[in-house]
């Protein structure tokens, strides 16, 4: 979605720089229209930082925020599994008994989202790691003697999501 809970101390704390460089520096980013900042209401509580639309290369999905329905959590549900490429695949009867399952556990749509991107973060971090891919190798001898080796990558079609409170659900 483009959005993201922020507190200076814990973005000063995992970038390694001062509180004071971090307001700074976002400042500067709201400044050229990079992101906007919604100010914490006070000091205990964080802010919301979104990534504006020219700097946002994927759609963002807009979420009311609240469902009174299992219908609209569902297809809430539905929208943020298909905005996102790394899922690339349909919306099962599966995903529709997990989003009824979290929806019944009172379990807030914007939970569910943070999850989802946690996952897909998860996901990429280990395609660049080479961690989740499995290959096929095959070795060919051209007709002049060369020696051609290829390599076609397969990946798996699954995502983990993993919710605030430590659980999981696996979405295949």
């Amino acid at each position: 979605m483009g959005r993201l809970s922020s507190e200076y101390g814990r973005l000063a704390e995992a970038s390694h720089k001062s509180r004071r460089s971090v307001v700074t520096y976002l400042e500067e980013l709201r400044r050229h229209g990079v992101c906007s900042i919604q100010a914490a209401v006070n000091q205990h509580l964080g802010g919301q930082i979104e990534i504006c639309d020219p700097f946002w290369p994927y759609e963002k999905v807009r979420l009311s925020t609240k469902s009174d329905t299992l219908a609209g959590y569902i297809e809430q549900t539905r929208r943020l599994l298909g905005a996102r490429r790394c899922i690339g695949s349909a919306f099962t009867p599966a995903d529709e008994r997990l989003a009824a399952a979290l929806f019944e556990r009172r379990i807030p749509i914007e939970e569910v989202e943070h999850a989802v991107l946690l996952g897909c973060a998860r996901k990429y971090v280990a395609l660049i790691n080479h961690q989740s891919r499995d290959s096929n190798r095959a070795e060919e001898v051209e007709e002049n003697g060369t020696i051609v080796q290829r390599e076609r990558e397969r990946f798996t079609n699954e995502l983990t999501l993993v919710f605030a409170s430590g659980e999981t659900a696996i979405l295949r």
